[in-house]
């Protein structure tokens, strides 16, 4: 991720603070990041190393480990090495994640009654809420279409699709 403008998220959220900007991951860009040979592949890869190199604050739910675990798109074959993979996601020292509490339970049962959200999404849309995430990327195209969206009693964060981050290329001096 070399030379990559450490104010590229700023930029995608309209914020000019010197503070990182708060992302909160799905697990599908976990997901799409392990198979490395998804649309969404690339793009995945730079937000979570956007994490690594401190360019934005990393969120996340424990939920994403199972649905990592357990997905249908999922490429873990229950090896010692698929083992030692998620071990290693829940170590990740510059990921920082929820656990489903009250809180998190009923503002997703909120959001997926007034928004027709699926519930696992609705934990993942709560939990960036409580965590006051800048903007949820998902790989879910119809979760998308929610972005922005109000009720009295919620409003949804900035929801995208995981974009490609242009680079620059080095030149040699």
């Amino acid at each position: 991720m070399e030379n990559r403008p450490k104010t590229f998220f700023r930029k995608c959220v309209g914020r000019a603070s010197s503070f990182p900007v708060r992302v909160y991951a799905c697990s599908g860009i976990f997901i799409a990041h392990l198979h490395g040979n998804e649309p969404h592949s690339p793009a995945s890869t730079d937000i979570l190393d956007a994490g690594r190199d401190g360019s934005i604050e990393l969120h996340t739910s424990f939920l994403t480990v199972t649905e990592v675990i357990a997905s249908e798109r999922s490429v873990l074959r229950r090896t010692r090495a698929d083992e030692a993979f998620i071990t290693s996601l829940m170590d990740r020292e510059f990921i920082s994640y929820s656990a489903v509490d009250l809180i998190i339970a009923e503002l997703s049962r909120i959001v997926s009654w007034d928004f027709q959200i699926r519930a696992q999404d609705a934990i993942h849309v709560a939990t960036a809420i409580v965590r006051k995430c800048d903007v949820l990327y998902t790989t879910d195209r119809p979760l998308v279409t929610k972005s922005g969206q109000k009720t009295e009693r919620a409003t949804l964060p900035e929801i995208r699709l995981p974009e490609m981050i242009v680079r620059q290329p080095q030149l040699p001096l």
